[in-house]
């Protein structure tokens, strides 16, 4: 189940869906659209995006939770590349009881790196709408040559393109993220760009961005060419 079909068909009041900061906009769309309420200018809509979530974050988070809505209810959104464990565990109880009325959605680009706790008090579903896109991204990527995989990424940090950079990341860790731990080329490539992304202050660093050119393995490899085409 998507995550459009589990709003409109109320399975549940807190979602998790694999997403990067990039699809933000398209998250919020998908859940205006199984709301059928508008977020934007709306007092119950609490909707923000964070390249890490931490636990100031969860606590400003709390705190907005207590307040009461205006309308049926009240509808949270969070975005995020990274949530650090204390943020984690400062929402368990917000997760499982959120409020009457109120919807929670958490997107982050691997769910298999939140806590258990976590995922077992949210209901996972699909984010269909960005599959196309995240294919063709990882797969452009993946085809290129090292010289055009450094011409593309020269490209992105001349323009400080954050957004582009955001788009490549997360295609790229969505491939791989699932072979990290039987893979060791993947798990060398998704440390490759969690450093990259990680980087302070929203910048760019051009030795990390350029390592995970020369680290991400290529589709020539029979494994993932067959995976990307399956995907």
């Amino acid at each position: 189940m998507n995550l459009i079909e589990a709003i409109e068909n109320k399975t549940g009041h807190a979602f998790l869906v694999e997403a990067g900061i990039s699809d933000h906009e398209m998250v919020v769309n998908a859940v205006e659209r199984g709301s059928g309420v508008t977020l934007m200018g709306n007092p119950d809509a609490y909707v923000r995006s964070y390249g890490q979530f931490m636990i100031d974050d969860a606590r400003v988070l709390k705190e907005a939770a207590m307040t009461k809505a205006l309308g049926n209810g009240r509808v949270f959104i969070i975005s995020c590349g990274s949530i650090t464990p204390e943020a984690q565990n400062a929402l368990l109880k917000l997760l499982e009881e959120p409020g009457e009325g109120h919807i929670f959605v958490l997107a982050v680009p691997r769910a298999s790196a939140l806590l258990v706790t976590v995922r077992s008090r949210m209901q996972r579903v699909e984010f269909a709408e960005k599959r196309n896109a995240d294919r063709h991204e990882a797969r452009t990527f993946l085809e290129a040559s090292l010289p055009k995989r450094l011409a593309h990424i020269g490209k992105i940090l001349k323009e400080k393109n954050i957004e582009a950079a955001s788009v490549l990341l997360d295609s790229l860790e969505q491939l791989l993220a699932k072979d990290m731990r039987s893979d060791p080329v993947a798990s060398s490539a998704v440390r490759a760009i969690l450093d990259a992304r990680r980087y302070p202050n929203g910048l760019l660093s051009k030795p990390l961005m350029e390592r995970v050119a020369l680290v991400v393995p290529s589709l020539e490899s029979k494994k993932y060419r067959t995976e990307v085409a399956t995907r």
